[in-house]
């Protein structure tokens, strides 16, 4: 079936498929509008299910937009979600979810951003970035390659040659400001496993041709006042162990010319 709006010498038509409203005569009439769907066609046993492709309409000037976002409400409703999700799979791999800004030759590339909803007397909303489970069965057994879920953050590279100093994208991690109380913290930790061990935390700088990326820790300033102020502490510490506690190592790097103090 195709439905398809006319076309015009200024603009063309319009094509909309919309829900049935929903009209209660009082409160005590409870139900929801209709439901607007666009559904791929099934494959049966051997096929595959059909595509449902939403994509805005190319032109000269710039390429149409794809707006998906639920209606406002007024009053103490919740707003309707936007979810997206992947179908399941029993034995297969299952399906992915990807979210990709278009290419440019010569101009900057579009941008991925995603924004958690502001608030003015409660708490703002949070933006989650999970990992999968793995979910052990004692009746399947796991490979040795078995493993949850990563989380991967990597900025963009720089390929090519050239002579100027280009620099790949950076990533930036940082809580917001207040003018009211404190900030937040920025809290960096593995997990924790009771049979093996731990996972460690690595902050290393990458390698250069003719100096490499330097780590700094260091604590904010204080200046409210003389007798009240008090700037942050730098505490390295191990943690404990019933028979051998881990060590604190500070060493400096080796060179031809002179080696790294501490």
């Amino acid at each position: 079936m195709l439905v398809r709006a006319g076309s015009g010498a200024f603009s063309g038509g319009s094509a909309s498929v919309i829900g049935g409203d929903f009209t209660p005569t009082s409160i005590d009439h409870q139900g929801s509008a209709g439901k607007a769907g666009l559904y791929g066609g099934n494959g049966g046993k051997y096929g595959l299910g059909g595509n449902v492709v939403v994509s805005g309409g190319a032109g000269g000037e710039g390429s149409g937009n794809v707006n998906v976002s639920t209606a406002p409400v007024v009053g103490s409703a919740s707003a309707g979600s936007v979810r997206i999700s992947a179908g399941d799979s029993s034995a297969g791999s299952s399906g992915s979810v990807d979210i990709s800004a278009g290419n440019s030759q010569f101009g900057v590339a579009g941008e991925v951003r995603i924004t958690a909803g502001n608030a003015r007397t409660k708490s703002g909303g949070d933006i989650r970035l999970d990992g999968g489970s793995l979910n052990l069965d004692s009746v399947v057994h796991p490979s040795t390659t078995s493993k949850g879920g990563s989380i991967i953050l990597q900025s963009g590279s720089v390929q090519g040659k050239t002579s100027a100093q280009i620099e790949s994208g950076r990533i930036s991690i940082g809580t917001g400001s207040s003018t009211a109380g404190s900030t937040g913290g920025v809290t960096m930790f593995t997990g924790s496993s009771s049979l093996h061990a731990s996972g460690s935390v690595s902050l290393t700088s990458g390698h250069g041709g003719r100096l490499s990326g330097a780590i700094e820790i260091s604590t904010g300033h204080a200046s409210l006042g003389r007798l009240n102020s008090t700037s942050g502490i730098v505490r390295i510490r191990t943690g404990n162990s019933t028979r051998v506690a881990g060590g604190v190592q500070v060493q400096g790097g080796s060179g031809v010319t002179a080696a790294g103090s501490v």
